[in-house]
């Protein structure tokens, strides 16, 4: 997931849970300009289908807020 950071700071991405699967991320921003995150995946699916999820980052403006979603396929 890229993220464009402006300061150096501490964060966490989460989403909600969805179809029993949570995604986080916790780090510390060390250098402004874009980042790249990999969310980790927790737990097991319970239903077959899309599932469409909304990372937030958790943290004060401006680093905080809603990022773009992604939809995960379930077989």
């Amino acid at each position: 997931m890229p993220i464009l950071c402006y300061c150096e700071w501490d964060f966490a991405v989460t989403t909600d849970s969805l179809n029993g699967i949570q995604f986080n991320y916790t780090g510390t921003f060390t250098i402004t300009g874009a980042q790249k995150i990999i969310l980790q995946g927790t737990s097991t699916p319970i239903n077959k289908g899309n599932f469409q999820y909304i990372p937030t980052i958790v943290g004060a403006h401006p680093l905080g807020g809603q990022s773009c979603a992604f939809t995960i396929s379930i077989q």
